[in-house]
């Protein structure tokens, strides 16, 4: 067996949670049950004898004593109803004494209420059996006040349809009344289900309540003996039209032991069964425990269980299935898109993520590549510094060689400095430092100097002007040979020669240098 099938054919034991009853003890809980149920059955044998005490006596010439019965009487039948809440907890007190037990699971009473009071639905309960004295209605009440409810929406007990003589029978009238019973003619039912209201049922967000009956009738009633389970509902219809036009759901019934509280001495096939269906009231002698106390109930053997159908459908709930169906597909294709489009911002994500991988790449591999950059510009600036420091020294190297090789070419014959350093002879320096437009410069110069000294050797006091100390170091060096007197004689001249040169170098561009060498000489 499943552990669905196995919860629907669990049965629940009623227990009491009245504060008031709980307070009693369970002798005088029981012995209270005793006495209201007896009284309560025994209404149905004192109100016809009353009514007979009263032809009696107005027979016998006591009209005044039966006026006043009739008026009692006649007033009870007109009072007002009045629904009662704390009665219905009241009748918890019959729970031990019948072993009252029920069907409903916790998650079936959630799902009626939240029905009941968040999607309007409205239910019509048909109990069977009725019995020759309906006392299951006096487990119901309480059964429906305490398991019909729930914390945050309250209890959907609904009211009850009666037949109409009840409604003109004193004492029974009041006690309905407080049940929340009434009347059970069509205008009535109709109007109560579609818009009716009760002191129990204001947190409903849509109007209406619930509908308990016994459908049964005044035919159920011969039905009635211990131990036999009969349920008249062929000719029942009525319901059935309220049902199609309120829109509620019928809800089938059963109160296993309902037949099981008297006794009775007529059946459905005796005239007085028929003449009594005839009149909606019933006329029959019952008795339960001893014929001598006959209102009295037996107790069912096996106790009382109310067991509860699922509500057959009807057009309203099967329009809201419709329309539950046409949600849930409106909301599986929500769904379908809410996925996709997750999907696709998961994708935008992803290829967001990879944007932003590529642009913090991008970002480092450009500030490797400055670094680099910065890099290789101090790089190059450091070699920059380091070949202008070099040239500065080649250069400050060139001028002082120069320098040197025109004192020496003043103050020493050519010969010895040739010998001394060979590697500083004019051919070598004019290749080193000169470009070829220096050199063209510096031939020009040279031919210029040449005739001037020309020009110059045959006045002595005009060389000895232009020559200066230079000529006096010439004069005290030792005279050369016959082979050198050629190259000694020149030496004045080459050394003119060689200033001559080194000032018109100084007068073109780029020969910083020789610009140098021309200051100090």
């Amino acid at each position: 067996m499943s552990a669905s099938k196995a919860d629907d054919a669990a049965l629940y034991p009623c227990r009491i949670d009245d504060p008031f009853l709980l307070s009693l003890h369970p002798t005088v809980r029981r012995a209270l049950a005793w006495v209201f149920v007896t009284l309560l059955a025994s209404m149905y044998y004192l109100l016809p004898a009353t009514v007979l005490v009263s032809l009696a006596l107005a027979t016998c010439g006591h009209v005044i004593s039966a006026a006043a019965i009739g008026l009692v009487l006649l007033g009870g039948s007109l009072l007002p109803l009045h629904e009662r809440p704390y009665t219905r907890r009241l009748c918890q007190v019959y729970y031990e004494l019948f072993r009252l037990r029920h069907n409903l699971t916790q998650e079936r009473i959630r799902r009626l209420v939240e029905d009941c009071v968040e999607r309007g639905e409205r239910y019509i309960l048909g109990m069977h059996p009725h019995g020759v004295v309906p006392l299951q209605v006096l487990l119901w009440v309480a059964f429906a006040d305490q398991y019909l409810r729930t914390a945050e929406h309250g209890t959907v007990y609904g009211f009850g349809g009666m037949a109409s003589v009840i409604c003109y029978l004193p004492g029974l009238r009041t006690l309905m009344g407080w049940w929340t019973g009434m009347p059970a003619t069509y205008s009535n039912l109709k109007r109560n289900l579609t818009s009716g209201s009760g002191a129990t049922f204001t947190r409903a967000k849509h109007p209406g309540r619930n509908l308990y009956m016994l459908p049964g009738g005044v035919a159920e009633i011969f039905t009635a003996q211990p131990a036999r389970h009969v349920a008249v509902w062929k000719p029942r219809r009525g319901l059935c039209r309220l049902a199609l036009e309120t829109g509620a759901r019928l809800t089938p019934m059963y109160v296993f032991g309902g037949n099981d509280f008297y006794f009775q001495s007529l059946t459905s096939d005796s005239w007085l069964a028929r003449t009594s269906r005839s009149f909606g009231c019933s006329v029959t002698l019952f008795w339960g425990r001893w014929w001598w106390l006959p209102t009295v109930p037996l107790t069912p053997p096996h106790g009382c269980t109310i067991a509860i159908a699922e509500p057959l459908p009807s057009r309203r709930a099967a329009a809201a299935d419709v329309e539950a169906a046409e949600w849930g597909a409106a909301e599986a294709a929500l769904s379908e898109r809410c996925e996709a489009l997750r999907a696709r911002a998961a994708e935008g994500e992803a290829a967001s993520a990879s944007t932003a991988a590529a642009s913090s790449a991008l970002r480092e591999w450009g500030e490797a590549l400055t670094a680099t950059q910065e890099e290789q510009r101090g790089e190059e600036e450091r070699h920059g510094e380091a070949a202008g420091s070099s040239l500065e020294g080649a250069s400050s190297a060139v001028a002082t060689f120069c320098t040197d090789v025109l004192h020496a070419a003043e103050a020493v014959p050519p010969e010895e400095a040739r010998e001394a350093r060979p590697e500083r002879s004019e051919e070598k320096l004019r290749a080193l430092c000169l470009t070829t437009e220096q050199e063209r410069a510096l031939e020009a110069s040279a031919v210029a100097s040449a005739a001037s000294g020309a020009a110059g050797a045959a006045t002595p006091q005009r060389r000895r002007a232009a020559g200066g100390d230079g000529e006096a170091g010439i004069e005290n060096v030792p005279l050369p040979s016959a082979s050198e007197n050629s190259s000694v004689s020149r030496l004045p001249t080459a050394s003119r020669s060689i200033r001559a040169k080194a000032r018109a170098l100084a007068a073109i561009p780029g020969a910083s240098p020789l610009r140098q060498l021309s200051n100090l000489s």
